[in-house]
């Protein structure tokens, strides 16, 4: 055969769906009663369609065509044709998958096309239209192609394996995948381990409806419940070849509930072993939670280091990268100067680009290499490089998949895209890929719903914000709910307000749901319920300041339309709890880890915890995994036990506990990152929670090992200030104008937020703002800083609340993963919002600054009152109470103990 020369990976192409819905303009048609889908697969070198509606009113073949716009856009637009061959009306040049309908009305579709719609269109939203005739005629049904989400987790010893004798082996690993398809479901699973453990073994495994910490029941076929077979179940069996690698797989055609998806559906591993073989008595091994993408978003912009900017100037562009248990994938355009661009003659202009391992800021590091693999030469199947293509004309693109995804933790700690100057491969311009921002919040029942069905109901809503994006996520649980579904809406108000009206990307535009955001809720026989929605569109900074909402209708009790409002949950940023990691004073070898210091957060969200750890200094730790545990009390008390999830207390595991065990590279860089969906008490975080490191290196041959650093996890400090016109400024137009500037400093992070508003001249314009250096009695003074890399003016190492308006009220907020010294708040910080709407170019002149001071703190002993009758049922209670005051608003907090009514 000779030396092996070329390869191609073989990957699954990326899948876009949606439902067809008749359109108001094939009125009379007599296609209103038509149900279908239309799935949209694209691959690196062309597109494939499959269309399938039913319909008896429909015989013969109907014109049906890939159209350029979502449906509630004039019914879709025109057709979408080859970008890079625009103008030619042909099935060529344009994507035409006619449908052929048999005599009963049952109908399909097909086409294929050897070219791929630009990115851009897909994100914006691209359907499918079908015709009254085969030769066109007016649009009757339309299809708004949306991606369609690959779930995926990895294995995980469940520790109910362990309670019953089984052990954890380290050395057995994998991941499980589902993917939803127009037709069905298929679940993909790989294990690999040592031989002598899973070697020539079958191991069966499940799709399993609840996630791995509730351990709940096979996931059946939601149209035929209670038949135990590999038809109505999903059973992906695992088998293993001789050096341990294991592989299984299984189809269905039908797909879970909307609401399954939304309150967690997981795929587990049986150990036969352990009971004798026998799979009745078989115990469950291994488990994967099942998660959507996680999408990283960034925007380009120049490395100071490249030599030649004058090149480079009006250059701009984006890039999305989306992460599973099992890949990497990568799309990014750019918009390049002339100077930059190939000639008429040239036609293409290539430029490499890589995924790095360290943030811009840090000028981006080494290109990062799949973490299961040894360091090795740089490749295109070790790294992940989505190359720029620039034509002559267009934008220019890029694109990449591997199969393998970076770790956690190396997310976390910064990851960026780099783009290279063609000549000599100089970094030119940098990307970071930052996490969407997610707000949470807990239903209650609203003031304005007289009802108490549905007042059991219990439940949270997650909204996530990206830069081109959002997804939201509903999961409830009431006895009152089985088989049951709900009319849920992202509302543009808090529920204090109702939850006023619906959300729309464009205002006074359509109501469906391309325009707004509607994550249906459905119930399961058993009142577990969820819904999910997605959008190619994001929100404003403004409108997530002034206060968003999910709202579910009570849609069952209506005779038409959604129904009463009926739950509502405000949508909130996550509370960071942060602090500086130290020796404890009981640990005695601390000379080992000489010079080690490090932060550690505690991230608490609505719907889950996520716990990070940051260490370096000592080159006693390279090299080394340190076993870390959120503790229940703080560093003062040696952290006290584990801390547990306070609905399952008892289980000692990953699941039920926090673990962000610490990995350290050879340099003694550690970084460590857990995730759990559960929550510690408001009780128990005001009290003091915190992160222990344990030295494990020196544990004696098992265990943990001795407690060595611990990280009290406390509320980062506020600094305030009220917004008033600086006397330098002598611009018009805002007379009125009042606003509050707000910075919240913790031990890994600052997040600053601004509010202005009282002055119509505000108008809906944008206005740059800045944390700086000094105070306002010295105009603010410049930029404030990164003070570990001074010097590079960007969004990533300054700090810009950037302020956007709507009906001239105004909201912005930023967050740097820096924290500013100690000396520089002595000296005195400000925030400065500049009349950017006033300027030709640049920020425009500092308009308004606040100064920010630490809030005020008043606080005192609580005791029982005089007056109070009820008896000695809360007999030796105490507590204190504290009141926080500063120039943006007050705070209270209230910690009680101990409680003769723990549960109250």
């Amino acid at each position: 055969s000779g030396p092996k020369m070329l390869c191609m990976d073989l990957q699954l192409p990326e899948v876009f769906s949606g439902r067809f819905k008749a359109l108001g303009s094939g009125f009379g048609s007599g296609f209103f009663e038509a149900i279908g889908q239309a799935q949209l697969e694209v691959f690196p070198g062309g597109i494939r369609s499959t269309l399938f509606v039913s319909d008896s009113n429909m015989t013969g073949v109907f014109a049906t065509h890939l159209h350029e716009s979502p449906c509630a856009v004039g019914d879709g637009g025109g057709h979408y044709q080859n970008p890079l061959n625009p103008g030619i009306v042909d099935d060529v040049n344009e994507h035409w998958p006619f449908l052929s309908c048999s005599v009963s009305g049952s109908c399909v579709g097909v086409a294929e096309s050897q070219w791929v719609p630009e990115r851009s269109a897909l994100r914006s939203g691209l359907s499918v239209v079908v015709h009254q005739t085969s030769s066109g005629g007016a649009r009757v049904l339309c299809a708004d192609l949306q991606p369609v989400i690959v779930y995926s987790g990895k294995l995980s010893t469940m520790s109910s394996f362990v309670s019953r004798g089984g052990t954890v082996r380290s050395d057995v690993f994998g991941a499980a995948r589902l993917e939803p398809s127009i037709t069905g479901i298929r679940t993909f699973v790989q294990m690999s381990g040592p031989p002598d453990v899973v070697g020539n073994r079958s191991f069966n495994a499940y799709l399993k409806s609840l996630s791995c910490d509730r351990e709940g029941h096979h996931y059946q076929n939601p149209a035929q419940q209670g038949i135990e077979n590999s038809v109505n179940e999903n059973w992906p069996t695992l088998s293993c070849d001789a050096n341990g690698i294991c592989i299984g797989s299984a189809s269905n055609n039908w797909v879970p509930t909307s609401g399954a998806f939304s309150n967690g559906l997981s795929i587990v591993v049986h150990d036969g072993t352990t009971s004798g073989g026998s799979s009745g008595l078989e115990q469950v091994w291994l488990c994967a939670d099942l998660f959507m993408p996680l999408i990283l978003e960034g925007t380009f912009g120049l490395l100071p280091s490249f030599p030649f900017p004058e090149l480079t100037i009006g250059t701009t562009g984006t890039v999305r990268t989306q992460t599973t248990s099992f890949s990497i994938t990568t799309s990014l355009e750019l918009d390049i100067s002339p100077s930059l661009r190939p000639g008429s003659t040239t036609r293409i202009r290539t430029y490499e680009a890589h995924l790095h391992a360290l943030p811009c800021a840090l000028d981006a590091g080494s290109h990062y290499q799949d973490p299961m693999v040894s360091p090795s030469n740089a490749s295109v199947y070790t790294e992940h490089w989505p190359t720029v293509s620039c034509p002559y004309l267009g934008r220019c693109t890029g694109s990449a998949s591997n199969n393998w995804s970076p770790t956690e933790t190396d997310i976390a700690r910064g990851l960026s895209i780099v783009i290279h100057f063609t000549n000599d491969n100089l970094k030119m311009f940098c990307a970071d890929l930052r996490r969407p921002v997610t707000y949470s919040g807990s239903f209650s029942p609203l003031s304005s719903f007289n009802m108490t069905e549905y007042h059991n109901t219990t439940g949270t809503a997650e909204l996530v914000v990206g830069n081109t994006y959002i997804r939201t996520n509903v999961q409830l649980h009431s006895t009152s709910s089985a088989n049951l579904q709900f009319n849920t809406h992202l509302h543009a108000a808090p529920c204090a307000r109702d939850g006023g009206g619906h959300y729309q990307n464009t205002s006074g535009g359509a109501v469906d749901s391309v325009n707004e955001n509607w994550p249906l809720v459905s119930c399961d026989g058993q009142g577990l319920c969820g819904g999910n929605a997605s959008n190619e569109w994001t929100i404003g900074a403004g409108a997530l300041a002034s206060g968003l909402s999910i709202v579910v209708h009570d849609t069952p009790g209506a005779s038409s339309g959604s129904g009463a409002k009926m739950l509502c949950a405000d949508l909130e940023r996550p509370v960071t709890y942060g602090g500086y990691a130290g020796f404890l004073s009981s640990f005695t070898n601390q000379s080992a880890y000489s010079g080690v210091s490090g932060t550690a957060e505690l991230v608490v969200t609505g719907s889950g915890i996520v716990s990070r750890v940051q260490l370096s200094g000592s080159s006693g730790m390279a090299g080394h995994v340190f076993n870390t545990h959120l503790h229940a009390q703080p560093c003062s008390a040696g952290g006290g036990g584990h801390y547990q999830n306070p609905m399952n207390p008892g289980v000692v595991d990953s699941v039920s506990e926090n673990w962000p065990t610490v990995m350290c590279d050879g340099s003694g860089v550690c970084t460590g990152q857990a995730m759990s969906n559960w929550k510690p008490t408001a009780g128990a975080l005001a009290s003091g929670l915190s992160i222990v490191v344990h030295d494990t290196p020196n544990n004696g041959g098992s265990g943990s090992g001795p407690k060595m650093l611990c990280a009290d996890l406390a509320l980062p400090v506020r600094y305030s200030g009220k917004l008033e016109r600086l006397a330098s400024y002598t611009g018009t137009g805002y007379g009125g104008a009042t606003g509050t500037a707000e910075l919240r400093v913790s031990a890994t992070q600052i997040e600053s937020v601004v509010h202005l508003h009282g002055a119509a001249g505000l108008g809906s314009n944008t206005y740059d703002a800045h944390l700086h250096a000094l105070p306002c009695s010295a105009d603010g003074g410049g930029h404030y800083q990164d003070p570990s890399n001074p010097g590079a003016a960007t969004a990533v190492n300054e700090n810009w609340p950037i302020l956007t308006c709507t009906g001239s009220v105004c909201s912005g907020s930023a967050t740097s993963r820096w924290v500013p010294l100690g000396s520089s708040f002595a000296r005195g910080l400000s925030i400065v919002v500049h009349d950017t709407p006033g300027a030709s170019s640049g920020s425009g002149a500092k308009m308004m600054c606040a100064d920010l001071a630490m809030a005020v703190e008043y606080s005192g002993a609580m005791s029982v009152l005089s007056s109070y009758t009820g008896g000695a049922g809360y007999a030796g209670m105490g507590g204190t109470g504290t009141l926080y005051v500063g120039a943006s608003g007050v705070s209270t907090e209230v910690q009680l103990g101990p409680d003769a009514a723990a549960s109250s």
